[in-house]
């Protein structure tokens, strides 16, 4: 008897291999791939620093520049691209929309070393912070470093040390330096990271105290005072950055292009430090209280007493603004009869605001006014009118539409000082904190 056997159909045997094929294919196709193995900040944040950088971790070495080509943001804002192994930060040149929704997108278009692309695009979305008032509070206790949204009203305390005596903002936004005291008759250097609200110690000086800490505008160093020595350090904030030797002098404060200005008090001046080629400019001053920087670094504006004369029959106190590339002096204030202090700068460098008060006896207040005028010194008006109250540590808002600055009332000084907001256009002064002083916006 003949038995017939069956045989499978080779393309039934052939049909699995392929299937196994594909798959394996398919799963080395995935393997290879790239793909966003982190993103900072994390999808859906809020309250982002206006200069936080957003950063891309890949899982491979990508195609750097399929990478910058597919990489978008919604608004737009402009910005570096830098690479550390398989990492990408974009750092803003400028705050992103303060309170607004930053979408970040990544086309599929971008591809690994290898040639791979993504597999898809992506896209994940974070909130930027509203601009924020920083302020020290209370006055008259234990203060600490708070902020306040002045749209919504909400405030926020960034310190828990107490003893807070000053503080500063690093360039990029995301370093608050500050001075505390340290319980031994001195205070000590702070540092807090904005992006995780950590505060932790940082140059401990014991029994002398340290502050005015100002870190330059490239983030190369920082600058602060020892008050105890009349001596101010400059500490580099990077490896590579060359030491520099101590200062004899008191409020250091750093121009946008990097010009250190310090009072020194045995040379009754001024004097502007270049830490690029070692030189030192001088401006005379006896007064050697704090000045400001121009926005461009072109003038650096301060006050100076000068003492009754025959012409003159009280002493009076005027805005001088010193250029550093020429030496030359120029006396802003304009009338005899004036005491003016306080300068600040508007953000666009287009308006000076300033504290005046009138010294002749028809024109006399106990306080001083909010001012501004021209960085030449013309154009002055006044933008309050509160006899009995001082006004003064003006602070601009960014947009250079609104200024926040501390009132104090010279009739009842038992009142603690209170920090109020005013628009330049609208002139209708809001109070803020009661008790609070040093106001500063930060994005």
């Amino acid at each position: 008897m003949h038995i017939q056997r069956r045989t499978t159909p080779r393309w039934l045997i052939l049909v699995p291999i392929g299937v196994l094929i594909l798959i394996a294919g398919a799963l080395a196709l995935a393997r290879g791939r790239p793909r966003l193995a982190d993103t900072f900040p994390d999808p859906g944040a809020v309250a982002v620093p206006g200069l936080a950088p957003v950063r891309l971790t890949f899982s491979r070495p990508m195609n750097r520049e399929s990478v910058a080509q597919n990489l978008r943001f919604q608004p737009a804002v402009p910005g570096d691209l830098f690479w550390e192994g398989n990492t990408l930060t974009f750092t803003p040149s400028q705050p992103w929309p303060a309170g607004e929704t930053i979408t970040v997108t990544l086309g599929s278009g971008a591809r690994a070393s290898a040639g791979l692309p993504l597999a898809e695009t992506q896209a994940w979305s974070f909130r930027a912070a509203p601009t924020l008032l920083a302020y020290l509070w209370p006055a008259d206790g234990d203060p600490n470093l708070f902020t306040l949204d002045p749209a919504s009203g909400n405030t926020f305390q960034l310190t828990d040390t107490g003893g807070v005596l000053d503080y500063s903002l690093s360039p990029d936004g995301l370093t608050i330096y500050f001075s505390v005291q340290n319980g031994q008759g001195g205070a000590d250097l702070w540092r807090l990271d904005r992006l995780s609200g950590q505060a932790q110690p940082w140059i401990l000086c014991r029994e002398q105290l340290c502050s005015a800490p100002q870190p330059s505008p490239d983030g190369t160093y920082l600058a602060y005072e020892n008050t105890s020595r009349v001596e101010i350090s400059l500490v580099p904030l990077h490896d590579n950055a060359p030491r520099l030797p101590n200062l004899k002098g008191v409020r250091p404060l750093w121009s946008s292009q990097g010009l250190l200005a310090y009072y020194n008090p045995d040379q009754a001046a001024y004097l502007i430090f270049d830490p690029a080629s070692g030189e030192t400019r001088t401006f005379p001053n006896e007064t050697g209280e704090p000045g400001v920087w121009a926005p461009d670094g072109a003038a650096f504006v301060t006050i100076e007493i000068f003492p009754a004369s025959e012409a003159q029959p009280f002493p009076v106190s005027h805005l001088l603004s010193f250029l550093p590339v020429n030496g030359i002096i120029t006396n802003l204030s304009n009338l005899d009869d004036v005491e003016d202090s306080s300068p600040a700068f508007s953000p666009d460098g287009a308006w000076l605001a300033f504290a005046r008060k009138f010294l002749s006896p028809d024109r006399w207040t106990p306080g001083r006014q909010l001012w501004l005028m021209r960085p030449t010194g013309g154009e002055a008006f006044p933008l309050t009118d509160a006899p009995l109250y001082n006004h003064s540590a003006f602070a601009w808002h960014p947009d250079g539409k609104q200024i926040a600055y501390v009132r104090s009332n010279q009739a009842t000084f038992s009142e603690p000082p209170e920090i109020w907001l005013i628009d330049i256009e609208q002139r209708q002064p809001l109070r803020l904190v009661i008790g609070g002083f040093a106001p500063r916006w930060i994005p």
